[in-house]
């Protein structure tokens, strides 16, 4: 009989059983302390540390300051070595630590960071990620080589356009498609 007890889903046991999972305790690594441990392991100044510590404490819960302070307001006056020279450092070494990509913006930013850092792009998924991801809205290969030929004339005809990365692109189907394989695979 005591087998059956168990075997039945009951709202007894079904509401005890919610209960005790409410009640345990969450220990799952924080993000900040997962980036904290890394930066612990680095050999850093007590000034780059502070700033790295700073910069993690101000991320939201999916890794991005976006909706935080900006990163140039946690430089501390009282410290002159802390500059805007320092905290692209500490930025760039936060966005190489595990995950790759974190304390940015937003999730392009990330995305864009995360392709420079694995340095397997091309340079139309560098384009796209660069400011432009909405040409891949929607992504269907021959919507965005039009869109991105359209972008390109349309930029050319402006009064000193210089070059620009999607000069150095030769626009094909294949290619649009390759680099939406590869920013969907971010």
């Amino acid at each position: 009989k005591t087998s059956e007890i168990y075997n039945k889903k009951s709202p007894i046991t079904s509401d005890a059983y919610q209960a005790a999972l409410e009640s345990k305790e969450d220990s799952r690594e924080t993000l900040q302390h997962h980036l904290m441990t890394q930066v612990n392991m680095t050999k850093l100044s007590p000034d780059e540390k502070s700033l790295c510590e700073r910069l993690i404490y101000n991320l939201d819960k999916y890794g991005f300051y976006g909706s935080m302070v900006s990163p140039e307001s946690l430089l501390d006056k009282n410290r002159p070595l802390q500059n805007k020279k320092m905290l692209d450092y500490c930025l760039d070494l936060i966005h190489n630590m595990d995950p790759i990509g974190v304390c940015c913006k937003n999730a392009e930013e990330s995305l864009f960071i995360q392709a420079k850092i694995l340095g397997n792009a091309s340079d139309l998924s560098l384009f796209i990620l660069d400011g432009n991801l909405q040409i891949l809205n929607p992504p269907n290969a021959e919507t965005v080589l039009k869109k991105l030929e359209s972008f390109k004339r349309e930029y050319h005809n402006k009064a000193f356009a210089k070059e620009i990365l999607l000069d150095r692109v030769k626009l094909s189907i294949e290619e649009v498609e390759n680099s939406i394989h590869y920013i969907t695979s971010l």
